[in-house]
């Protein structure tokens, strides 16, 4: 898999009621850990070089089960407005100020784990190669969908 060499910081979207879930959708077990855990382990696989979770203010079941997994290089951001939709959790991760210099890209991932599969994940890294400064679905233009790879420069003045 062609890896994004720490240019990429990803933000994990991760503020949603989990309404047709019925429990949140990232503290399901997946594999041998959570659906968050996997995400996580995934991008940071792929070499994303800082990886944010976007939670609710008040989640103290995410926000302890990110302090279980102690995963490095990993912020939780608050959405304070989770419940005006996925892109005011966008928009908290794209205007945090923490963002490292080298990162010129930011994708985001809409706690899928199907979105991070092996051959989803190697889409990205080519998109990422071949498209900079660029906006990128990772599915092509022909189809919707996460992640989703915005240049620094449409975020960040």
């Amino acid at each position: 898999m062609a890896k994004i060499h720490g240019q990429l910081g990803v933000g994990i979207l991760g503020a949603g009621a989990s309404a047709r879930m019925g429990r949140p959708k990232l503290l399901l077990p997946w594999r041998d850990t959570t659906v968050i855990g996997h995400l996580i382990s995934q991008w940071q696989e792929l070499g994303a070089g800082q990886i944010a979770v976007v939670l609710r203010a008040n989640d103290s079941a995410l926000t302890a089960e990110l302090d279980r997994l102690d995963f490095p290089n990993l912020t939780a951001l608050k959405n304070l407005q989770p419940e005006t939709g996925m892109f005011s959790s966008i928009i908290c991760a794209a205007n945090w100020n923490g963002w490292r210099q080298e990162i010129s890209k930011l994708g985001d991932c809409a706690g899928r784990p199907a979105a991070s599969a092996a051959g989803n994940l190697a889409a990205v890294a080519g998109i990422f190669h071949a498209n900079h400064g660029s906006v990128w679905p990772a599915g092509g233009w022909w189809r919707t969908g996460h992640p989703v790879i915005l240049p620094r420069r449409a975020l960040w003045s």
